[in-house]
Parts: C-alpha cells; structure tokens; sequence
C-alpha cells in the first residue's frame, strides 16, 4: 500500500531531485511543473500530499493551497521554497499546509515531513468533497497523549449536545 505523493515545481532540476528523494523514501511519486496541472491532478483524487513549490510562473503554491481548500480537497501539505518569508509561512499553515521548508534543505528533513503528514492523514478521516457554499470541515485534533486522547474521547461523545463545553488546561 505505496502512499501516492504529487510534488509541483518549476524548475526541472529540483523537481527531479524531490522525485529521487521521496521515490527512494518507499513513496509513489507523481511530479508536475505549474500549480495548474497540479489541481487538475488533485481533483483526480488519489493523492495522499502535495509538496508545492511556493513561487511558481503563474498560479504559485499559495493560491494552489487556496484552490484546493475551496474545491474542497484535504490534502496534506508541504510548501518549499528558495525565498521564503516570516508572513508566507503564517499564510502556508492558516491554508492548511502542514509544514514549510526553506531551501536548501536535507532529504530527511523533507522525508520526515512526508511520513509525518501521511501519518497524520491516516488518524484522520477521509476528504470530503464540499460544494462552494458548504461549511469547510472541522481539522481534527492528532495527539498520541492518552490524556488528551481521553478528553476527545469524551469531547466526541458528547459533541451531538447543545450544552456549551469549556476545556480549560495548559498547552
């Protein structure tokens, strides 16, 4: 059961050394070289994480991130980029991306995120296909604390109740 990566990015040369990376990392790679192949690809379905370059010809890895939100598509995401900043990373993960890596960067760091983000996707349901008007869905919590595990043990049991709850405690 081979997880299914789509890497996007411009430069040929970058976009070759993702494929060997994340291939030699037991990863079923798919590479494009703009964002709009990407969501073409995505809406396809079958893709487990996306790594998108952030600035692109075109549409750049942000409003991917944007596109695939608003078609409904919960994707795990890694952004990379040679020109990141501060405020493009805040932007990548309130889209949702789940990590940023700045370039260069080693091939364990970016194979760490890969399995990282696969992991993630598996403790949590599906993507739900969502029309334009639907309400986004609620990101679930990941958390291996059995603490924390108890409490949404609890939280889920509870949820269907109009009574407001409060979960108060330390970060």
């Amino acid at each position: 059961d081979t997880r299914r990566l789509l890497v996007v990015d411009d430069e040929p040369g970058m976009r070759a050394g993702l494929i060997e990376v994340l291939t030699r990392g037991g990863f079923a790679v798919e590479a494009v070289e703009n964002a709009e192949d990407a969501l073409a690809r995505l809406l396809l379905g079958g893709i487990d994480l996306l790594v998108t370059d952030l600035r692109m010809p075109g549409m750049g890895g942000l409003d991917l991130l944007r596109e695939t939100r608003q078609a409904g598509l919960d994707v795990p995401t890694v952004v990379i980029t040679a020109h990141g900043t501060v405020e493009d990373a805040v932007v990548a993960m309130k889209l949702g991306a789940i990590d940023f890596l700045t370039k260069p960067f080693s091939p364990t760091d970016l194979l760490h995120l890969a399995r990282r983000g696969l992991s993630e996707r598996v403790s949590c349901p599906p993507a739900i296909r969502m029309r334009p008007n639907d309400v986004p869905p609620r990101r679930p919590m990941v958390s291996r604390d059995p603490g924390v595990l108890k409490i949404l043990e609890i939280a889920e049991s509870i949820s269907s109740s109009r009574v407001p709850v409060l979960i108060d405690g330390e970060s």
